[in-house]
């Protein structure tokens, strides 16, 4: 994934991770959330799951991690079924490091292709603000 794939947050923040999957073949029967290699489960932590589904063709999966802790660093994944998954690296920062703190909005991008499903653009974009949200876009047959 191209672009924006490293979040610097403060230690206690609340983060939410968004996963917006439009136009797919077929909606997923599941989207998984991954801290490294080990899968977020949920009701074995304080991270809450979601999954919003809007019809005609959007699902939306939500990972929100409340009072983030130095432990809460890492790489998270989606992982919709039958689709490319995306990441972003969460770094938390205890104290004011501000040469390393995003603030404001920021946005980045990036352009993958994976023939998973049939042909599938992905773009991601990753939107800073005081609660982080990363929007990870699989669009079908997109140019």
């Amino acid at each position: 994934m191209a672009g924006e794939s490293d979040m610097y947050v403060k230690s206690g923040s609340t983060v939410n991770i968004k996963c917006v999957i439009t136009d797919a073949p077929q909606e997923p029967t599941y989207i998984f959330w991954y801290h490294g290699d080990r899968r977020v489960v949920r009701g074995n932590s304080d991270r809450i799951l979601t999954v919003d589904r809007k019809p005609p063709d959007t699902s939306i999966g939500t990972l929100t991690i409340p009072a983030v802790t130095l432990a809460d660093s890492g790489n998270y994944t989606c992982a919709p079924a039958s689709l490319k998954t995306a990441s972003v690296m969460l770094h938390v920062l205890s104290g004011e490091h501000p040469e390393a703190m995003q603030s404001g909005t920021n946005s980045g991008g990036g352009t993958t292709t994976t023939t998973a499903a049939g042909a599938a653009d992905q773009r991601c974009d990753v939107v800073v603000t005081a609660v982080i949200t990363l929007l990870c876009l699989l669009v079908h047959g997109a140019t």
